[in-house]
């Protein structure tokens, strides 16, 4: 799929923000560690919900997608721990069912999790928590096989604060009735979500010094839970909105409380930023102002919108440095931006960005957060912008085409 995107000076209007992508993932592997009817609200219809049905289908869930009303019902009565289907390699997130199986069944087989290949990301931190849990883990060029073979640990030290480890880390801990205690835990939202759900199941869980206690005994019973609203998209179109020379955009149904980062920074680029309950309201009257940035774990800036910000910042009026201190490599935007003249380089792990008046052309598409990225590219070159790979973007943005153009961009795709 190719995308063609037509320059524009503004943005205006308003954009419905959808349920979380990071979150809804997780949720929907961790409905199948009850037997019983787990509804959930808010499910954003995009490509990978859409995978992840796929796959829990294959092995024995019953599963209702009411796309309409986003809303998914889940049913894991029976759960097969072999996991064959070839779904699984587009997907980095079905990598949470390892967790979710090992709880039910103590053992598990899959292929190797997909997904964006922006940068290697092995999953050894997820690994390394199995093998203190007293999994023996083993591996052959297609298969993860993984079985119970000694004592576990009480006691799980994580070797990075890594969101997905985190999150199967805890998953696969939930059928253990005594205090687990997992150490240099991740608290980015996606995390905290997850808990949330988890302690509808009757789970007690607390967190104190990067440390989680979970404990108790999983309570099958029917659950229902709304998917939190997507704080990387709202991020994103908040970014475009800074990206033309004026701009006047609400955020509807945005999740303020994980946003303060992305506030922070829109207020630093000189954007006028107002915020009432789930609204945030964004406006651009003036050029934006060179930052320098460095991205850490949440509450720091996100750094799924590194590459849109770096876009972002090319219409500055100055030269802008950003150091993504999680993802390093995150970076295939660059070369992508270079061939609409853009001037921005990756030295000493850190992205250089200079002004530059972008001139349209032919692009391509690496990952998920890069096609946004080249999107904004497209607003803001002088002439058309073609977007190889384009259809990478539906992964993680729901009805993005018609959200676009609602808020005035001219954009058209071609199968």
């Amino acid at each position: 799929m190719k995308a063609m995107v037509k320059h524009s000076v503004k943005v205006t209007g308003e954009v419905q923000i959808s349920g979380s992508k990071n979150v809804v993932l997780p949720v929907i592997c961790a409905a199948l560690l009850t037997n019983k009817t787990v509804t959930l609200y808010n499910v954003p219809n995009i490509k990978d919900v859409e995978i992840l049905i796929e796959i829990i289908k294959s092995i024995g869930v019953n599963v209702k997608y009411l796309r309409h009303k986003q809303i998914l019902k889940i049913k894991a009565k029976k759960v097969n721990h072999i996991i064959l289907n070839n779904k699984i390699n587009k997907l980095r997130g079905s990598y949470y069912l390892i967790g979710v199986l090992l709880a039910r069944y103590n053992k598990c087989i899959t292929t190797f999790p997909g997904g964006c290949n922006f940068t290697d990301r092995p999953i050894d931190y997820h690994i390394d928590a199995f093998k203190q849990l007293g999994y023996l883990v083993k591996n052959n060029r297609n298969f993860i096989f993984i079985n119970k073979f000694k004592e576990r640990n009480n006691e799980i030290k994580l070797l990075n604060k890594s969101v997905g480890a985190s999150i199967n880390t805890i998953l696969s801990c939930c059928y253990i009735k005594e205090e687990v205690v997992i150490k240099n835990i991740s608290l980015e939202p996606e995390v905290l979500e997850i808990i949330e759900f988890i302690k509808l199941m009757g789970k007690k869980i607390n967190i104190a010094q990067n440390q989680l206690f979970i404990k108790g005994e999983i309570i099958h019973r029917d659950i229902h839970f709304n998917i939190v609203s997507d704080r990387i998209e709202a991020g994103s179109y908040a970014l475009l909105a800074a990206s033309t020379q004026t701009s006047s955009i609400r955020l509807i149904n945005a999740p303020v409380k994980y946003m303060y980062s992305v506030l922070e920074v829109l207020k630093k680029l000189g954007l006028i930023v107002n915020v009432e309950q789930d609204i945030i309201e964004v406006k651009k009257i003036k050029k934006i102002n060179p930052i320098d940035l460095e991205i850490f774990e949440y509450p720091s800036f996100p750094t799924d919108l590194q590459q849109i910000l770096s876009v972002v910042l090319l219409t500055s009026n100055g030269i802008s440095k950003i150091k993504d201190n999680i993802y390093i490599n995150r970076i295939s935007q660059i070369k992508e931006l270079n061939k609409l003249d853009g001037h921005i380089h990756f030295i000493n792990n850190e992205i250089l960005i200079y002004p530059s008046v972008l001139k349209g052309g032919i692009v391509s598409a690496h990952d998920l957060r890069c096609a946004f990225a080249l999107i904004v590219a497209g607003v803001i070159s002088s002439n058309e912008t073609i977007i190889d790979n384009f259809d990478i973007v539906l992964r993680g943005y729901e009805k993005i085409i018609e959200k676009l153009k609602k808020i005035g961009i001219e954009i058209k795709i071609y199968i």
